[in-house]
């Protein structure tokens, strides 16, 4: 049983190494409204704090157009690693 268990730690090392810590690059929030409106402006505390909390740098990019198609459609192809975010609103 100890044999057991001692192959069973032994082939899971070298997987803890692969581990990274995350944020390991900056995050970006996506806006899909023009800055200086009431989403924006929260994107930016919201962010400002989130960079805070992680120790990491926390970008708001504003991508405003077709009605928050052109930021959205950013959103959905960005790559899915969890370093993009879309903030909106509804109606």
């Amino acid at each position: 049983m100890k044999r057991r268990h001692l192959l069973l730690a032994t082939g899971l090392l070298p997987t803890l190494g692969l581990a990274q810590t995350y944020p390991a690059k900056a995050i970006r929030v996506i806006v899909p409204f023009p800055a200086g409106g009431a989403t924006d402006l929260f994107a930016r505390v919201l962010s400002q704090k989130l960079g805070e909390k992680l120790g990491s740098s926390v970008v708001v990019e504003n991508r405003p157009g077709a009605g928050g198609t052109i930021g959205s459609d950013l959103a959905a192809k960005a790559a899915p690693d969890g370093y993009t975010f879309l903030l909106t609103t509804t109606s």
